[in-house]
């Protein structure tokens, strides 16, 4: 009984220290009209993830647009 107690709580231990925490990411553009567009970047995880929250998006213009992730 000891030993499938054992094996239960590895595979409980690796299933969920091996999850990586991935989100949804945009960013918002306004037109010339003032209306504002979402722009999807897609699934980013981990340190890729942590990079665009802290560094944004930098656009074809040069500039730097603020990303969002997690839930909209």
């Amino acid at each position: 009984m000891k030993k499938l107690l054992i094996v239960a709580v590895t595979i409980g231990f690796v299933t969920l220290t091996s999850c990586k925490k991935c989100h949804e990411c945009h960013y918002e553009v306004v037109d010339a009209a003032g209306a504002e567009t979402e722009v999807e970047l897609g699934e980013h995880c981990g340190d890729d993830l942590k990079d665009l929250e802290a560094n944004g998006y930098k656009l074809s213009d040069g500039s730097v647009a603020e990303v969002h992730c997690h839930a909209h």
